[in-house]
């Protein structure tokens, strides 16, 4: 099967589902960088607690099940850093 075979609508599922793994994949990263980075727990500083925020928030999002509920919430997490 080629990509001539699939219909717009299916072009366009498969550009979303890989958009999602590659959003929960750098998630998945950043997750990990955070439990190195606090695992001492919440730090002091505003710049780290804003850090730490997000990688919370990430973290929250990730122990979701896997579907639009996760994805919203990683999106949510993003914009409130990006807000902040």
């Amino acid at each position: 099967m080629t990509e001539d075979d699939l219909s717009a609508d299916q072009r366009a599922i498969l550009a979303q589902l890989a958009k999602s793994a590659l959003i929960e994949s750098a998630a998945t990263e950043v997750l990990s960088i955070g439990r190195a980075l606090f695992k001492d727990g919440e730090p002091s500083d505003p710049e780290s607690q804003r850090r730490y925020r997000f990688y919370k928030a990430l973290e929250a999002a990730l122990a979701l099940p896997a579907g639009p509920q996760r994805l919203e919430a990683l999106h949510k997490a993003y914009r409130e850093l990006r807000a902040n």
